[in-house]
């Protein structure tokens, strides 16, 4: 009888506690494991938008020299 009124008073608390560790740490390591997918998604991301600005550099450079050259014929 002493063990269940020990139980009772402090087990439920005790097993209430003990779940919410158990699903802060589930919880942690899966942040952990989106934060990484998302940093390699972000490392991704930023090499297609230097490509994409290398490209748009290099068009608008091609732009300027063919004005330039029409510009001088004048």
């Amino acid at each position: 009888m002493d063990f269940i009124s020990i139980f009772e008073k402090f087990g439920l608390p005790i097993a209430f506690l003990a779940v919410m560790v158990w699903l802060y740490l589930r919880t942690d390591d899966k942040a952990e494991k989106i934060q990484e997918n998302h940093k390699e998604e972000r490392r991704e991301w930023r090499h297609g938008q230097e490509k994409l600005q290398n490209d748009t550099n290099h068009a608008l450079r091609e732009l300027t020299k063919v004005i330039i050259k029409i510009e001088s014929k004048k």
